[in-house]
C-alpha cells in the first residue's frame, strides 16, 4: 500500500489502533481511510500519537497545537506569532509538551487548567519524555536538559555536550539518553552520573 499527496510529509504515525495517520505541509492531517483533518493555517512542522492513542497532535508555523481525530481537530494550545518546532507526548502521565522558541510549554489532557513553562538558553529543538512520562528531555545548543515535567519551579540537570543537539530518545528502562545532532554524530549520556557516550563518525548527521 502506498500514499502519494501534494505536500510534504512531515510525519507518518499509527494510532493506538493501528490506524495510519499523515501529518502533511499544507497543515492538514490525513487518515488511511480517507478522512481529511484541516488542522493548521500553515504548514505542520511537528507530529506524536495523542496520549490516549486516538489520533495525532501536531504543531505547526501558525503557533497552535492541535489534537486531531477522524471528528475533527482540537485546539490544545497557542502561541501567537512562534512556531511550535517540537511536540512530545506520554501514554503513562497524559502530558503534552511543546517548544516555542526558547520555551518548552506542558500540558496535562486530563487537567485543562495545568500548565508548566520552561525556559532554555538557546531554541528547543527536540523533546522526548522518559518511560514513566515523569520527566522531560530537552534537546538544544549545547547538551540535554531534562526537567520533571509538572514541578514548576526547579533547576533543570543540564548534560553538557558541545555542538547541536537536535533530537532525542530514552532508552526503555530510563537509564540512558541518547541525542542526534547537526554533526554527522550521535551522543549518549547514563543519567544518573552524566557519563558520556560519543558516536561519531557517520556519513551524514
Amino acid at each position: 500500500m502506498s500514499y502519494v499527496f501534494d505536500a510534504y510529509v512531515t510525519a507518518a504515525l499509527f494510532t493506538k489502533s493501528g490506524q495510519g495517520v499523515f501529518a502533511l505541509g499544507d497543515g492538514s492531517v490525513r487518515f488511511d481511510t480517507g478522512e481529511v483533518i484541516e488542522a493548521h493555517d500553515g504548514a505542520v512542522l511537528s507530529a506524536c500519537l495523542h496520549p490516549s492513542g486516538d489520533g495525532v497532535v501536531t504543531g505547526g508555523d501558525d503557533g497552535r497545537v492541535v489534537w486531531s481525530r477522524i471528528s475533527g481537530p482540537e485546539e490544545i494550545a497557542a502561541v501567537p506569532g512562534r512556531w511550535i518546532d517540537a511536540v512530545a507526548a506520554s501514554g503513562e502521565s497524559g502530558l503534552i509538551a511543546f517548544s516555542a522558541g526558547k520555551t518548552v510549554h506542558v500540558r496535562d489532557v486530563a487537567a485543562p487548567d495545568f500548565a508548566r513553562a520552561f525556559e532554555h538558553e538557546k531554541s528547543a529543538s527536540g523533546l522526548a519524555f522518559d518511560p514513566k512520562g515523569r520527566r522531560l528531555a530537552v534537546a538544544t545548543y549545547g547538551g540535554a536538559w531534562l526537567w520533571f515535567a509538572r514541578i514548576a519551579e526547579q533547576k533543570p540537570t543540564i548534560l553538557a555536550w558541545a555542538g547541536s543537539h537536535i533530537a532525542l530518545a530514552w532508552s526503555p528502562d530510563g537509564k540512558f539518553l541518547m541525542s542526534s545532532m547537526q554533526e554527522n554524530q550521535l551522543h549518549g549520556w547514563r543519567v544518573a552520573d552524566e557519563k558520556n557516550m560519543r558516536m561519531g563518525g557517520y556519513p551524514a548527521k
